[in-house]
């Protein structure tokens, strides 16, 4: 097993398995090359000043997700809170020690935030690996983490460990964000984890009883991408005026119409609504209830017995009638009252006032 995350070839392994060259001939292929994935390499020394300065510097320049191949037991308010502020998903391996995280907690992964991926390690039977940690309400996922082969010190290695089932992931959700921006971190994590294969083994040692299944993530993200935006109205032609004309127009028309497409930006609050009642008539007060909800569902699915159907509708209406409308949530903020306020500003004699001080 690789426990040392010390040595730089820990690190470059990891990117390969994320984003190592294709169709070269030549070592592996990364899961991420050539869809607009960058790697960023951050180098730390294990101490928490350090690590947020990396974290916080991956965060300030774009990162949209995060790979932790590294654990530890010292809990640390500072470290939770960058992950709970990270707007990305944050994937965390979950140790190498046979150990039950539930009852051990291992860091970052045992974490209770939402945007934290916690992966365990599975072996080529789909069986959870003997060295990999556990935990029925901290691993939330597991990927092959058993010879796995790598870039290593100027050559390749097979290696074990859930350090390596964890680019897995990442190198998934980097996949999804590519193939559909618009999903949030709540739509990848969930398409991630409700796309996986389910095994029974693996139920009583992870949250969901999956591993994961990146093809299925894929087709699942990219069905749910949003309908073109109408194509726009052709541009008028360009009205001759001298600079004064330009400089009123600054003040009236441009910021007028600039106000119209904020509420064309935001005019989804009707679907904000129907998620909202979706949220009070189908979604689970705890996550508890949703677990156990979400395993009489995979049984019912499993054996048609009659005693798991009320969970298994219960959770069926959650997965159809509000899960689908989360991605919908963030338009809450956005009144009701913003066509009254915004949509007056939308005639054409603006827009055409607009245009011209841009093109000025």
């Amino acid at each position: 097993l690789d426990n040392d995350p010390y040595g730089e070839e820990h690190g470059t392994f990891i990117a390969s398995i994320i984003a190592g060259e294709n169709n070269n001939g030549v070592g592996v292929t990364g899961l991420s090359r050539y869809n607009n994935i960058k790697i960023m390499a951050l180098k730390f020394d294990f101490t928490v000043f350090t690590e947020l300065k990396s974290l916080n510097f991956a965060k300030n320049n774009g990162a949209k997700v995060i790979n932790a191949s590294f654990t530890g037991t010292d809990f640390s308010q500072a470290e939770i809170n960058f992950i709970e502020s990270f707007d990305g998903i944050f994937v965390a391996a979950a140790g190498n020690t046979s150990n039950n995280n539930d009852a051990t907690p291992a860091y970052p992964c045992s974490y209770d935030s939402v945007n934290i991926i916690c992966v365990g390690s599975s072996d080529q039977n789909d069986n959870m690996s003997s060295f990999s940690n556990y935990g029925a309400t901290t691993v939330d996922i597991v990927a092959p983490g058993e010879n796995i082969i790598g870039r290593y010190l100027g050559t390749y290695y097979v290696g074990d460990g859930t350090s390596f089932a964890a680019p897995l992931v990442t190198g998934t959700a980097a996949l999804l964000f590519s193939a559909n921006p618009s999903l949030s971190f709540g739509a990848i994590k969930n398409n991630i984890i409700s796309s996986g294969d389910s095994f029974v083994e693996l139920g009583e040692k992870t949250v969901f009883g999956k591993r994961l299944n990146i093809n299925n993530a894929y087709q699942l993200s990219i069905a749910e991408e949003e309908e073109p935006a109408p194509i726009p109205e052709p541009t008028p032609e360009p009205i001759v005026e001298d600079n004064s004309a330009y400089e009123e127009t600054k003040a009236t028309d441009f910021e007028l119409y600039k106000k119209y497409l904020s509420y064309l930006k935001h005019k989804k609050y009707k679907d904000y609504k129907k998620y909202k009642k979706a949220k009070e008539k189908y979604a689970f007060k705890n996550s508890a209830e949703k677990i156990y909800a979400k395993a009489d569902y995979d049984l019912y699915r499993k054996t048609s017995n009659p005693k798991y159907y009320e969970n298994y509708k219960k959770y069926k209406d959650y997965k159809n009638k509000y899960a689908s409308l989360k991605k919908y949530a963030k338009y809450g903020k956005y009144s009701k009252y913003n066509k009254s306020i915004y949509g007056n500003y939308g005639s054409s004699e603006y827009k055409a006032g607009y245009e011209r001080y841009l093109a000025y």
